[in-house]
Parts: C-alpha cells; sequence; structure tokens
C-alpha cells in the first residue's frame, strides 16, 4: 500500500528559502510556492494542502487574510 504524498504550500519571497525548504522537504510531499499572499490565497482557494509554511515577514507586504484560512 502506498501512501499518501503530503501537499505543502511554501509561502516566501526568498529563493534560497524555498530552496532549503524544498531540500529538507523533499522526500514523498509534493511543494507548491507563492511568493506573495495573494498567490497564496489562490492557490489555497484551487487546492487542498496539508501545511502551509508561510514567511511571516512576508506577512509585513501581504494581505492579512492569509492568516485567517
Amino acid at each position: 500500500m502506498s501512501k499518501k504524498m503530503a501537499n505543502i504550500l511554501i509561502v516566501d519571497d526568498e529563493v534560497t528559502s524555498i530552496e532549503v525548504m524544498r531540500c529538507l522537504l523533499e522526500t514523498n510531499v509534493n511543494t507548491q510556492v507563492a511568493e506573495t499572499g495573494q498567490k497564496a490565497l489562490e492557490l489555497l482557494e484551487k487546492n487542498d494542502f496539508d501545511l502551509v509554511l508561510l514567511d511571516v515577514d512576508l506577512l509585513a507586504n501581504s494581505t492579512p487574510k492569509c492568516t485567517t484560512l
């Protein structure tokens, strides 16, 4: 029986941070990336994520709605 792969959304605007997270999570997970809060909201409306990793520094430049979903 195969395990379901976790579906993780990474919300960060720094490429280095994104790559580090992807390397740490590379086994048995699917990752998608959003560089802005608005893009994150769009992806959240269309996909079912098991986990969202959100850069809190990005919130200052984003919509507060990202943290209420």
